[in-house]
């Protein structure tokens, strides 16, 4: 899981803890190590962050549409699959709470104003000279993970939780902003300007809070994931119930019937090893073992930093021969040779100019 230091991630589901950092000073969202505070990593039914999720991105803070540098920290979290048919959930990843009797949010109102002023007047020197510093009315638009020290010069730190402190049974503890797109309307975002305020950029308007007062603006950003890191599995184009899958470590089309099959047919799509442009596919079943051609065959093996190895571990994916919304794989140190399927097993042939060659060097990714 790509994430800063200085923050715990806990499943909103079961409140099991499953990443903690060591912060190196104190950071907004850390739960300064108080039993029973964790920090919440979600709040949709999908059941928060786990282990292997990834972000769009190793840096999510980058967004150059919005004028925001490298230092601005992440405003989003995607969960889910950004895939057709499919729900996305685009959170803003902050939380806040109630104490009763402690006057808790007009305090957290002149804090996150106070800090606010703080950062506003730094941004210009940390992220360029059109950059805005935006409040959500009820929870700080600041990411959990940031360090305000880093910011402002002087530390401020804030317990926070996802669940009742066992110390004090009348803290409750509220939801992160949720906002649930389908997949139309978020790949149309993504695409377009809606509030023209850069590309994907939605603004969310809260008005006249009884407790702060005023006009809020929150701005998020949608992003389409192109450089996705779910495991996938491959279709045959012409053999809809096949799939691509290693057997003692040679590859195969095979029909899956049992969970065996399932996992010797999942594969984490990276960036091709002997060229980021491409694909290379790594088994989930074994770690660090990738398809390769060798002898024109495809066959599962350990990575090894050798040339050759990188070479035939990397392919360009293709618009599909058969159908263009699928693809095909040509190999990169043998242009105009793709991966067919050929007596159910997978080689590596030259293109020829009929039908079934296309089809059977068409696949579809499955998620």
């Amino acid at each position: 899981m790509q994430l800063s230091t200085g923050i715990t991630v806990a499943s909103a589901r079961t409140g099991n803890v499953i990443y903690r950092g060591q912060p190196t000073s104190p950071v907004l969202g850390d739960t300064n190590n108080q039993n029973g505070r964790v920090r919440a990593g979600s709040a949709s039914n999908k059941g928060g962050l786990r282990s292997g999720d990834s972000f769009p991105t190793s840096t999510p803070w980058i967004r150059d549409s919005l004028n925001i540098g490298r230092d601005w920290p992440p405003c989003k979290v995607w969960e889910g699959t950004l895939t057709q048919g499919e729900d996305v959930c685009l959170i803003v990843p902050t939380i806040w709470e109630y104490d009763p009797g402690q006057h808790f949010l007009e305090g957290w109102a002149d804090w996150a104003f106070d800090i606010g002023t703080k950062i506003r007047d730094r941004l210009p020197s940390l992220v360029g000279p059109h950059a805005q510093w935006q409040v959500n009315a009820l929870s700080l638009g600041l990411d959990l993970a940031v360090s305000i020290k880093k910011i402002t010069g002087t530390s401020a730190s804030r317990p926070i939780g996802m669940k009742p402190d066992p110390k004090n049974r009348d803290t409750h503890v509220f939801d992160p902003y949720v906002l649930v797109l389908n997949y139309d309307t978020a790949d149309r975002i993504a695409r377009e300007e809606p509030s023209g305020r850069g590309r994907g950029v939605l603004a969310v308007r809260y008005l006249e809070s009884p407790d702060l007062r005023g006009d809020y603006m929150l701005y998020l950003q949608v992003d389409r994931v192109d450089n996705d890191t779910r495991p996938v599995r491959l279709r045959s184009a012409n053999y809809p119930d096949r799939f691509i899958q290693h057997r003692n470590f040679l590859v195969e089309l095979v029909e899956p019937t049992t969970d065996g099959d399932r996992r010797d047919n999942a594969f984490v799509p990276v960036p091709g090893l002997s060229d980021p442009a491409g694909v290379s596919f790594e088994s989930i079943s074994f770690p660090g073992h990738y398809l390769r051609h060798q002898g024109f065959e495809l066959k599962l093996q350990p990575r090894t930093e050798d040339a050759l190895f990188m070479l035939d571990a990397t392919f360009r994916e293709l618009p599909g021969l058969a159908d263009p919304k699928a693809s095909s794989f040509e190999s990169v140190n043998y242009p105009g040779h793709f991966l067919r399927h050929r007596g159910f097993r997978i080689y590596l042939d030259p293109a020829i100019s009929e039908t079934l060659y296309r089809q059977d060097a068409t696949f579809f990714r499955v998620y």
